[in-house]
């Protein structure tokens, strides 16, 4: 045979297969936004491939001169002929059809067959229950404006003119981390960001918006969307909830793969989502999810889709996650804020090879030197180069932050939500500025701590303050050594001169940010003066356990006209100065609570279980050798239900023994009086201060409908049931005068209803409440039983 013919005939075989495993192309609707999941079928063998999340395909089958099928659920259906390898951009047109309900005659749905099956197999296929893995995580998020291209440029004025030209250069922002998440089993899962970048700033903490938009997969009960929850199509009560249609049936390699559109059923009111699955009928396993919320919240339009690949013949596994936000309140000279998330998952590792200790106790670790990492590093986690673009917003954004101080004003707005503002070496205290309790009146203040400029190592601060109505001034100081920051282990010293609530317990934790909880400081009427000095120890004992110890000594001067009697016959002597020397020991329990460290600060997530608080003391007075103790505990539980709303329940209960001064008793926080307002976990219709028990145990009920009884368009109230409930009794082993108290000896109960968010303005929401004292402990009088409050709230 002629050489250069075999050659020929070689290099044409060739790249006919190099044709049949090359044939690639983009599409997109008519708006240029590309369309995940689209299905591609060779016309001939109705085989084929779908478009990624980004709208790529990549087929094998077929050829040059062959007919390409493309459908997909609300376009209208296109065939196009293969011209060469690469297809380009090929469009689709919206068929505009809306879909009405379908009802099923007779027969069960098809549909509802199917996924009978994939939820009795969604443990099987939840890569959360498989066991160990790993795997990398390139994401990048883009906030750009959606502009009006068909509008006339003469229609414009001249900032819109601006902003559609600043526009076609770059978009606002762009953010990209790159992170390494291990997952060894609940409870052990962590995420650490080893590469960030922002746009115009250096703070890596707004990095991690891009990793937390979506649940990282549609097999639990619930899925996450931003901070809301919502029943997953695969939940075990789905069926009920959802209504499934079969819109497809498709063929990709060997497997069938079934496209079912799924919507909540009409008349059915819960957190639901609508979307389209696409189910692998060889092991009934998710190969594509697109969804997006039934009602959207917070003025945020969310849009999802999820890419599964069967890894290592094992199991199917995320590979692309892709979120689209439309923030319909954010206008930037006319147009929508938007904001495009993409992730892409790589480099899966399946299997036990992972150990325990490999996993880093934080959920989510921040590296500290995530910001630094050079371009080349860069180029190795991006799964494509950035775009000119996207490189020009780097670049624009970069020299406009530095000409506006974007770094400067942006760490005020991370202060609001630490309560620290960095200023240079130091960190200013925001909470202590200004506060208001009924003791104090408004306490003015200000308080400074050493940052990681001056030493990792320790910490050293101090704060001052004064109450307008009391008319005395505060302060202190402390030094705090940051043993091993990967535990929490700190120790230290502190001294201060300040007022504490009488009956109060200081909690491990400080809350920062709202929390409506606090409501309850507005009423502390009784209060007494500290002048001491401690010595503590703090750690993180690991599953959630932490413990903190306090050795404490110095003076108590009880205010409010109290005073401790000591009988020494034949005289009786009257104290308000006391000398007192105690050791105190906490724990806090809070299994599976998931931490966020960041090289300036450690935050903590709510945990889905039951927090568990134990504070014990042990002191004595000068005035006897005989100790006295006190025990307290608390359990503090939500659950958090996508069907039925929020149902929250605090038992507490405490006893003191041996002769104790009266701050050490037990406070029963209520919040009635002229005015007010719905105090959750507080006694709603209970004079503050009027109740100090000496042993007691109290149950608080709260269950929060949320939106689920009563939705429309622009109003959602959320029904609020309450019932609390005390008893105790008050039995001092010292005299005390100017303490004129009572004890929930028979009980206290009451309940109440609230209507929250009936109004709603900006970030603020307002409604009504009325609670009622029943029981032993009530008053004659249904008007000295009833109280009536507004409920003040933060909607985001």
């Amino acid at each position: 045979m002629n050489v250069l013919r075999y050659l020929s005939l070689v290099a044409f075989f060739l790249s006919s297969l190099f044709a049949q495993a090359q044939i690639s192309g983009k599409v997109v609707d008519d708006a240029g936004k590309p369309l995940a999941f689209v299905t591609v079928l060779h016309a001939q063998s109705q085989q084929g491939t779908y478009t990624d999340i980004d709208g790529k395909f990549l087929t094998t089958v077929g050829a040059v001169g062959d007919k390409l099928v493309l459908t997909y659920i609300g376009f209208e259906r296109k065939e196009v002929v293969v011209t060469s390898n690469t297809m380009g951009t090929i469009k689709m047109k919206d068929a505009k059809i809306l879909l009405d309900e379908a009802v099923v005659e007779a027969g069960e749905n098809p549909a509802e067959g199917i996924m009978r099956k994939v939820i009795a197999n969604k443990d099987r296929n939840n890569p959360e229950k498989q066991g160990p893995f790993s795997y990398d995580a390139y994401n990048k998020l883009v906030f750009t404006a959606l502009v009006d291209s068909a509008a006339e440029v003469s229609t414009l004025d001249s900032s819109e003119i601006r902003m559609r030209e600043f526009l076609n250069d770059q978009h606002i922002l762009l953010m990209e981390s790159f992170s390494e998440r291990k997952y060894f089993g609940p409870g052990r899962d962590s995420e650490t960001v080893k590469a960030s970048r922002f746009s115009g700033l250096s703070n890596p903490e707004f990095v991690l918006l891009g990793t937390q938009l979506q649940s990282f997969s549609f097999y639990n009960d619930e899925v996450a969307l931003l901070d809301t929850r919502y029943v997953s199509p695969l939940n075990d009560l789905a069926i009920r909830k959802y209504l499934f249609i079969i819109e497809d049936t498709t063929y990709i390699a060997a497997d069938t793969v079934f496209i079912l559109s799924f919507r909540p059923r009409t008349g059915k009111n819960f957190a639901g989502i609508s979307g389209v699955l696409y189910i692998n009928a060889g092991d009934w396993a998710l190969r594509n999810v697109l969804a997006n919320p039934v009602v959207q919240t917070g003025g945020v339009e969310i849009n999802i889709r999820q890419l599964y690949e069967h890894v290592d013949g094992k199991s199917w596994f995320p590979v692309q996650l892709n979120t689209d936000l439309a923030f319909k309140n954010v206008s930037v000279n006319n147009s929508f804020m938007i904001g495009i998330g993409r992730s892409y998952i790589s480099n899966i590792v399946l299997g036990d090879s992972l150990r325990r200790r490999d996993v880093n106790r934080a959920a989510l670790v921040l590296d500290p030197l995530a910001t630094k990492q050079p371009e080349d590093i860069w180029n190795t986690y991006r799964n494509q180069e950035l775009d000119e673009k996207e490189l020009r917003t780097y670049t624009f954004m970069d020299s406009l932050s530095k000409a506006e101080g974007f770094d400067r004003k942006m760490r005020f707005v991370q202060a609001l939500s630490s309560g620290k503002l960095r200023l240079g070496v130091v960190n200013a205290d925001l909470d202590r500025l200004l506060r208001y309790n009924d003791f104090e009146g408004f306490r003015l203040g200000a308080g400074v701590h050493t940052n990681e400029r001056i030493s990792r190592v320790f910490t050293a601060g101090g704060y001052f303050a004064y109450g307008f109505k009391d008319k005395q001034w505060k302060g202190g100081g402390d030094l705090t050594f940051n043993i091993r920051p990967l535990s929490n282990t700190t120790s230290g010293t502190r001294v201060y001169r300040d007022v504490f609530e009488r009956g109060g317990t200081t909690p491990m934790t400080k809350v920062t940010g709202f929390d409506a909880t606090g409501y309850l400081d507005l009423f502390i009427n009784r209060m007494d003066r500290l002048n001491v000095a401690e010595a503590f120890f703090r750690t993180d004992l690991g599953a959630g356990l932490s413990t903190e110890i306090t050795a404490r000594t110095g003076q108590l001067q009880l205010q409010n006209s109290t005073r401790m009697v000591i009988v020494n016959e034949p005289v009786r002597l009257y104290y308000d100065i006391i000398d007192i020397e105690e050791l105190e020991l906490g724990l806090r329990w809070s299994f599976r609570e998931k931490i966020v460290q960041t090289p300036t600060r450690r935050m903590t997530v709510a945990s889905p279980f039951p927090v568990v608080s134990v504070n014990a003391i042990a002191g004595r007075t000068g005035f006897s050798d005989e100790p006295y103790t006190r025990l307290a505990a608390q359990i503090d539980y939500t659950v958090k239900m996508s069907l039925l709303g929020n149902f929250s329940v605090r038992l507490a209960g405490g006893q003191l023994q041996g002769p104790a001064p009266s701050f050490r008793f037990f406070a029963l926080r209520g919040s009635k009086v002229d005015w007010s307002v719905a105090t959750p976990f507080g006694f709603e219709t209970l004079k503050p201060g009027s109740m100090l028990p000496t042993r007691f145990a109290a149950i608080h009920l709260r269950h929060d409908f949320k939106d689920l009884l009563f939705k429309r368009k622009k109003f959602a109230p959320h029904p609020v049931i309450v019932h609390n409930m005390a008893i105790g009794e008050y039995k001092p082993e010292e005299t005390f005068s100017g303490l004129i108290v009572t004890a929930p000896e028979k009980g206290y109960i009451e309940s109440g209803l609230a209507m929250e968010a009936l109004l709603r303005s900006g970030f603020t929401t307002l409604g009504l409440g009325a609670f009622y004292n029943y029981g032993p402990g009530a008053a004659p009088s249904f008007n000295d039983n009833i109280v009536y409050k507004i409920a003040v709230g933060i909607a985001f």
